[in-house]
């Protein structure tokens, strides 16, 4: 007995690593599709027409994105903890046998995108998926198309932290994430307006995203000794009036579903690590960034966002509710950490020597993280195409 579960160990580690070595090359493709994007974009071509490299640049954002969206759509149902309940979800709606508990915690807008999916692809729930997929992907891309110092990097470091594995599971809550990131560009230019649009649009979809509106201020409150202060003491706020806090989210689907289950149990251990890994990467960030005075709006921004992430992770370790809504502020960091490496003044020579460091870390991270949490907990450790079977 013992040699077999020996074998059975050693097997599944092997398929494990195949998996980890397939999303290696898929994130190699797509990041340099993303790379040859950026070269192109802005280009002249040899006969001196922009309008053709914009193709071109086209051309290969659809190739970048293309790559991990293939992924996403062909995989099996046994690839992602959430995949099955989110079919057999679908698969209610569609025989209209909807139980009791979905209307709790189905929201309004991903009925709507359900309804409309189901007139149109009836039972086929692929299609349905691949929707939301590709707009959860197109959100992030175009943002980091847009925004980023080094675009190439950015989506290294959405690959590198797992984020796009969370799309395999979390299928609500990713698409209003990559919903409100998507509106930086509106809290950037402090439109108001549409910054609202976006986040009720995202709000219809998860309602966590609600916690995203105050966020149009932040780029107002500077990071120095009174709003650190600030946050400290919202976040000794939440901390004491947390037991009052829980009983009301015990109330609800989502409560029983992740605070009274071993899931919960499960993730408290990961706080720690998570923390530890957020609070180095922002005083690694800010400290480039600030040695030299050159904040910026949206620089500052971003470091609000990212430092907000920060004190929600520090929540987590009394909660994993937090957890959740750290991710909606965590994405920021793929925007924030290019900015402070180009705040770092080196030559030629020295620049490849930064993006080779920089490259190295975000592999080791991105592995270690896959094998130790991403894996085992989001079931996307063993990948398989769906008529693999």
């Amino acid at each position: 007995i013992w040699r077999k579960n020996i074998s059975n160990i050693i097997e599944k580690g092997c398929d494990t690593l195949n998996t980890l070595l397939f999303y290696n090359i898929i994130i190699f493709i797509s990041v340099i599709f993303m790379y040859l994007s950026i070269q192109k974009r802005g280009k002249k071509t040899e006969n001196n027409n922009s309008k053709a490299s914009i193709k071109v640049s086209t051309i290969f954002f659809v190739l970048s994105i293309s790559v991990p969206f293939l992924v996403l759509i062909l995989r099996d149902e046994s690839v992602g903890l959430d995949y099955g309940p989110y079919i057999n979800l679908y698969n209610r709606f569609f025989s209209h046998t909807l139980l009791p508990t979905d209307a709790s915690w189905v929201s309004f807008g991903y009925t709507i995108l359900t309804k409309i999916c189901i007139f149109l692809f009836h039972g086929n729930y692929y299609y349905f998926f691949g929707i939301i997929g590709f707009i959860t992907l197109y959100c992030f891309y175009k943002t980091i198309y847009q925004e980023s110092e080094f675009p190439w990097m950015s989506l290294l470091l959405l690959f590198s932290f797992c984020l796009y594995y969370q799309m395999f599971n979390q299928f609500r809550q990713m698409l209003a994430i990559a919903i409100t990131f998507y509106g930086f560009k509106y809290l950037k230019n402090r439109d108001l307006k549409k910054y609202i649009v976006i986040i009720l649009i995202a709000f219809s979809i998860h309602k966590s995203a609600i916690i995203m509106l105050p966020c149009y201020w932040l780029g107002n409150l500077k990071l120095h000794r009174k709003s650190i202060i600030f946050y400290i003491i919202v976040s000794i706020f939440v901390y004491l009036l947390y037991d009052s806090f829980e009983s009301v989210i015990l109330n609800t689907s989502y409560g029983q579903k992740y605070l009274a289950s071993s899931y919960y149990n499960v993730v408290e251990g990961s706080s720690m690590i998570n923390l530890f890994f957020r609070m180095t990467l922002f005083i690694f960030c800010y400290y480039l960034i600030n040695r030299r005075k050159e904040n910026t709006y949206d620089t500052n921004l971003l470091q609000n966002l990212c430092f907000a992430c920060v004190v929600l992770q520090i929540m987590t370790i009394k909660s994993y509710v937090f957890g959740r809504m750290t991710t909606y502020f965590f994405v920021y960091f793929i925007l924030l950490v290019p900015k402070a490496i180009k705040s770092i003044r080196v030559n030629r020579n020295s620049k490849f020597l930064v993006n080779t460091a920089f490259l190295i870390c975000c592999i080791i991270y991105h592995s270690i993280y896959f094998i130790t949490k991403a894996s085992p907990g989001f079931g996307v450790g063993i990948y398989k195409f769906f008529f693999m079977n």
